[in-house]
């Protein structure tokens, strides 16, 4: 799947397709934007507190040991749906280029 990032004259890709599992790869025309969207969704960070999990479908949550839970940012699902929407709200126009 190949999203399109897009505010102003700045925009970035986000492409899931790769060969590297649980991994986007990101690229664009503004450096802070492919760094910042980088951070989102290949750091991979536990899960804090409840409400980070409010609403995603447990398929998307992995647990490995006694390691916190984390989400799979790479997965279709969340990129379509909660990523999609979270940028949105934050101003950026998502254009799902491949699905």
């Amino acid at each position: 799947m190949i999203l399109k990032i897009k505010r102003g004259e700045n925009f970035a890709f986000i492409d899931n397709e790769g060969d590297i599992q649980h991994q986007v790869r990101v690229s664009g025309n503004n450096e802070s934007l492919v760094k910042s969207l980088d951070n989102i969704l290949n750091v991979q960070t536990g899960i804090r507190f409840r409400g980070e999990i409010k609403g995603i479908p447990h398929k998307l949550i992995t647990k490995s040991g006694k390691n916190p839970p984390t989400i799979n940012k790479s997965n279709k699902l969340y990129l379509m749906e909660y990523f999609k929407r979270d940028l949105e709200l934050q101003g950026f126009t998502v254009e799902i280029i491949k699905a």
